[in-house]
């Protein structure tokens, strides 16, 4: 084959599709380009819903995944704290990824992102999650009290923001 020429066969320019562990489902079935046959971005894997009722707090990927571990120490066992490294959705876009928390019941999203705001005030209230914003994501790991009484007292749909 040609450099820089794709190969006719779909499966050729395929990566294998990633199997699903214990708990996991597909959001929507994978769609596949008409063109190219490659399967198209934006398939995400979803952990099960919380459906004990509790509340659940995803961490942004543009935060230390340790801070994930400091806040469910700080906010006790009856509130999921999760990441987007953990739940497999790094690199995916805002408004997936919005839809993504609400289709797994999590409520509020811990990010470094000050745009996420600003760019999705009407989904974010439509899906009723509310954001932390944390201003300087290096210094989150000092801050996890401030961040974690900024979740307790957040509400659906509204933005807290956690300064130095």
């Amino acid at each position: 084959m040609a450099r820089g020429l794709r190969s006719d066969r779909p499966e050729a320019n395929d990566k294998p599709e990633p199997r699903l562990g214990p708990g996991q489902q597909r959001t929507r079935p994978r769609r596949r380009d008409p063109l190219t046959g490659r399967f198209l971005p934006g398939t995400l894997r979803l952990l099960a819903p919380t459906s004990d009722g509790q509340p659940g707090v995803l961490v942004d990927e543009n935060l230390d995944v340790r801070l994930v571990a400091s806040l469910t120490a700080a906010l006790g066992p009856r509130v999921h704290v999760s990441s987007c490294h953990a739940r497999g959705w790094l690199g995916v876009r805002d408004a997936s990824l919005l839809d993504a928390m609400a289709d797994a019941g999590l409520q509020v999203l811990v990010t470094a992102d000050g745009h996420l705001w600003q760019q999705r005030r009407a989904q974010l209230a439509r899906l009723r999650i509310g954001v932390v914003l944390v201003r300087e994501p290096r210094t989150a790991l000092d801050r996890v009290d401030a961040i974690a009484d900024a979740v307790r007292r957040l509400r659906p749909g509204q933005l807290v923001e956690v300064a130095t």
